[in-house]
């Protein structure tokens, strides 16, 4: 019976456009298995304007979730019309896809390791209480009559006063930078020993071959080398996530970044057998 993918629905023979929503029949619901291939995964709201793109070009086409990542869904066309659905993909997402200044804005935040926080915000403290106390300094010795400065009157007592609370400022912020170091040095040692134990965890449970197998299994479908490599980094990234219930973006993906590297950026003498 001819089947509509986009609803979901079948009809009788010599129908030949879904009445619900207008777009193209195939013959069969089996043919949605068999005909089918990936195009690509968008955005729900992204994925409907596309998909009336394709309507209006008579391409068939099945929506489904998209497991890899969360928030998206896939887009299936038949075998014989992915050229043309390629071509008509590459002219929306001229149109439509956010500019590369708009996927800057949306970057995920990149992580910075408490001890590359902790040499920042020392040196940090260190300039601010340097230069409060050398400004201070300046102007007890120009109140004290040992230096002059070039100003005078009501000038001169104006220009005491904004040093003055210069001086104060910078020696705040940098007695309040010199007690956050102390809390960072705290942090190192937690954060060593996590990414330590997330590591070694890693790599007594972890084989490149054995996450090959698992996104070999999760699909039938042939895979690029660019999605076996997003699909690698987003096990990765689940396993982890659940085994040590973190919650840092950041880190996570740092962690997974690292990980990827130990398992499939290893010297080519080294494999999982030698593990």
């Amino acid at each position: 019976m001819p089947y509509c993918p986009k609803c979901d629905m079948e009809f009788m023979e010599g129908v030949t456009a879904c009445t619900d929503c207008g777009g193209p029949l195939l013959d069969s619901r089996e043919d949605v298995e068999k005909t089918m291939t990936f195009l690509t995964a968008l955005e729900p709201e992204l994925a409907d304007k596309f998909t009336s793109v394709l309507d209006n070009a008579g391409i068939p086409y099945d929506v489904r979730e998209y497991e890899e990542a969360e928030g998206f869904v896939q887009i299936l066309v038949p075998d014989d019309l992915l050229d043309r659905a390629q071509k008509l993909l590459t002219v929306f997402a001229d149109n439509e896809l956010p500019d590369d200044t708009t996927k800057e804005e949306k970057a995920p935040p990149v992580f910075q390791k408490s001890a590359d926080k902790y040499e920042d915000m020392k040196s940090s403290a260190f300039a601010f209480i340097v230069v409060g106390a050398l400004v201070l300094a300046v102007i007890i010795l120009s109140l004290a009559g040992v230096i002059r400065l070039p100003f005078s009157g009501t000038s001169g007592i104006l220009t005491h006063v904004v040093f003055l609370a210069v001086s104060v400022i910078f020696l705040l912020i940098g007695i309040l930078s010199a007690k956050k170091t102390g809390e960072l040095k705290a942090q190192i040692k937690e954060e060593d020993t996590l990414t330590t134990e997330i590591m070694g965890w890693a790599a007594q449970n972890m084989t490149a071959s054995g996450l090959d197998e698992v996104i070999e299994d999760s699909t039938e479908e042939p895979l690029t080398m660019e999605i076996r490599c997003l699909r690698r980094m987003e096990a990765i990234r689940c396993q982890i996530r659940d085994t040590f219930s973190l919650k840092d973006e950041a880190y996570l993906d740092a962690m997974s970044e690292d990980i990827y590297q130990m398992l499939f950026e290893k010297p080519e003498h080294e494999t999982d057998s030698d593990q």
